[in-house]
């Protein structure tokens, strides 16, 4: 009997039978993974720290990779040794509205050794659409499963509306089992002890506001949300409880790095590192310091070097452009 060709389709399909009289087809009805019991494991907002002991070894945070492959690959061919110590770090952003998003996360999964990776807006977004396959739709109208973090067991964000095609295609081109064992490896935020010299270097997408994750909060501020991580652009100056990407929402509204030139010199040898930002660009300033500069755009790709120098007893920072 001659059964009729599978769909190609990389989402899971199941062949049913079906009677009509004396007549019987055959047809492919398409899965998706919230019906298979496809489960996302609880991702990790913040890790155990990293301390980096070895004089030798450097740190390397890249900008918005955007599924830029090519370019992700040329930078890192140019600027990282084969012999050196070096600890890659990607600021979020690494997937989707690029064409090579499957190879940056075979590239991430392949050598998890050595390249680290906070998850970005869209990967949020993206990991939505994958448990939501069926949103937007008139069978699915909102989100049904949200996400679960060690920080936050239900986690919706505000800009769940964004899932778009994008976001599904990515999650096509990747793949499911890729998707949760990237789930697995990165995190909302990283924290780096450089043992050598008493800094302490953050890994976030969005922003981190002074304070976060630390003991000797100003004002009572108490620890991020995945929101304020993952999105943020602007927060409320007078309650810094209230974050949005826009800062439309209340009056009192600035970018969330101003609170770090105001207060940053409570906080001893503090470096945030992001991305996110775009419209703003190359944003480098005494203790944040902002990555996106719009290399899926026909911009550059950025990265920032830390590497110790012996004769100084300090990190030298090197500013790394590739152009797109």
């Amino acid at each position: 009997m001659l059964l009729p060709a599978r769909p190609s389709l990389s989402t899971p399909l199941v062949l049913f039978l079906i009677t009509c009289g004396s007549c019987l087809y055959f047809v492919w009805i398409l899965t998706h993974p919230q019906h298979q019991g496809i489960k996302l494991p609880v991702m990790t907002t913040f890790p155990q720290l990293i301390s980096i002991r070895d004089p030798h070894e450097r740190l390397l945070f890249i900008g918005d990779v955007h599924g830029q492959y090519h370019e992700l690959k040329k930078l890192l061919r140019r600027e990282v040794d084969a012999r050196e110590n070096t600890t890659v770090v990607l600021v979020g952003d690494f997937i989707t509205k690029g064409p090579r998003n499957k190879e940056v996360v075979s590239f991430i999964l392949e050598n998890k050794d050595k390249v680290k990776c906070v998850f970005g807006n869209n990967e949020i977004l993206a990991y939505l659409a994958m448990v939501n396959p069926l949103y937007p739709s008139k069978r699915q109208r909102g989100i049904k499963v949200p996400l679960q973090f060690t920080s936050e067991k239900s986690f919706i964000p505000e800009d769940w509306t964004k899932i778009s095609k994008k976001h599904k295609d990515v999650v096509k081109e990747v793949g499911v089992k890729k998707l949760v064992e990237l789930a697995n490896h990165c995190s909302v935020a990283l924290e780096f002890d450089l043992e050598l010299t008493g800094q302490n270097m953050f890994a976030v997408h969005a922003g981190m506001l002074p304070g976060d994750f630390m003991n000797n909060n100003p004002r009572g501020h108490v620890h991020a949300s995945v929101a304020a991580l993952t999105d943020m652009k602007y927060v409320d100056e007078e309650d810094w409880s209230y974050t949005s990407r826009t800062g439309e929402e209340f009056k009192q509204s600035i970018r969330w790095y101003k609170l770090w030139d105001r207060y940053g010199e409570t906080f001893e040898n503090v470096t945030v590192v992001y991305g996110h930002d775009a419209s703003k660009g190359l944003n480098i300033r005494k203790y944040t310091k902002g990555l996106d500069t719009s290399c899926v755009q026909g911009g550059k790709l950025s990265a920032l070097e830390y590497k110790y120098e012996p004769d100084h007893a300090h990190y030298k920072e090197r500013l790394i452009q590739l152009d797109c």
